[in-house]
């Protein structure tokens, strides 16, 4: 049977010396299970008390949330196969797209709790400003995009950002790959060490089991931008083209751009089919010393690529 560890924070226990451990939200509940409370192995802070009970032993409100009832307390989840956590943007670097208005919270916690019962499908952020206690719900974050203009917290603004942070997806790093992390998003990669036609790339992350990387979300486009800015430092195939119908970019899941994040996706002025023969799409990071954003390209020219395993 599948088991939950629940984490109740003791009374002594600061905001600031558990966040980032596990996620944080706030619920009412007594648990069904009487069996007494343990410490937890030392990786954990020792104040941090846990038991292991049945799943079935508890109400779930979401994927992430424990739902009881009676006494409020700060709790943690970690699921036997999956762990996750709320992790603050220290570097002011991580952005989201608010979901809607903002309203007054007592606490990040509370902001946080409040966030999932709303929009208990989409919050993935949160941003907090600890002034004037403002919690704005926020979708999966995703790394600074320059053309993204509506995205949250604004430069100087005294809002926080908070994420969560999914455990990290198995990775074989025996032939090349490694784990790269953008603002929560993580993902198994294979940079390439030398240049090649697209079909050429498309073929040789396949004889790796594993496919040219796929910017299907403004979270993923942001860490595809990233590891090649700052990894490879030169322009990148990502597997989207049009070569079926002039036009019609689609990915090579078989998916069409989506509303999410056709406004942001393209260089300025892209894609522009020059020459009436561009169909395959790289990153652009032209003179900027961050990218501008996707162009499409002749696909017989050679371009660095990245494989997603």
């Amino acid at each position: 049977m599948k088991t939950l560890r629940v984490f109740l924070v003791a009374a002594n226990l600061t905001l600031e010396s558990f966040w980032g451990r596990v996620i944080l939200v706030y619920y009412t509940g007594i648990l069904k299970d009487k069996a007494p409370m343990k410490y937890f192995p030392s990786k954990y802070p020792d104040n941090i008390l846990y038991r292991t009970i049945p799943s079935s032993h508890l109400r779930l409100q979401s994927a992430l949330v424990l739902g009881c009832s009676s006494v409020t307390i700060m709790v943690g989840v970690i699921c036997d196969e999956r762990q996750a956590y709320l992790r603050e943007d220290l570097s002011r670097f991580c952005q989201t797209l608010p979901l809607g208005e903002s309203w007054i919270s007592l606490s990040p916690v509370k902001c946080f709790a409040a966030c999932i019962s709303r929009y208990p499908e989409t919050c993935r952020s949160m941003v907090y400003n600890m002034v004037t206690h403002t919690c704005t719900p926020g979708g999966t974050a995703f790394g600074t995009l320059q053309n993204v203009q509506i995205s949250i917290p604004k430069t100087n603004s005294e809002g926080k950002l908070y994420y969560i942070k999914f455990a990290n997806p198995a990775c074989n790093t025996s032939n090349g790959f490694a784990l790269y992390d953008i603002c929560g998003t993580t993902a198994c990669l294979y940079l390439s060490t030398s240049k090649v036609k697209y079909e050429v790339a498309v073929a040789s992350c396949a004889e790796m089991n594993s496919n040219l990387i796929i910017a299907n979300t403004l979270a993923r486009l942001s860490l595809f931008f990233h590891v090649s800015l700052n990894y490879i430092n030169e322009d990148t195939f990502c597997w989207l083209s049009d070569n079926v119908t002039e036009g019609h970019f689609v990915w090579g899941n078989g998916e069409t751009i989506s509303d999410e994040i056709k406004d942001y996706i393209w260089y300025e002025g892209q894609p522009d089919d020059f020459g009436n023969d561009e169909n395959c799409v790289q990153v652009r990071h032209g003179d900027n010393p961050r990218p501008y954003g996707l162009n499409d390209i002749f696909c017989q020219l050679q371009m660095h690529f990245i494989c997603e395993s």
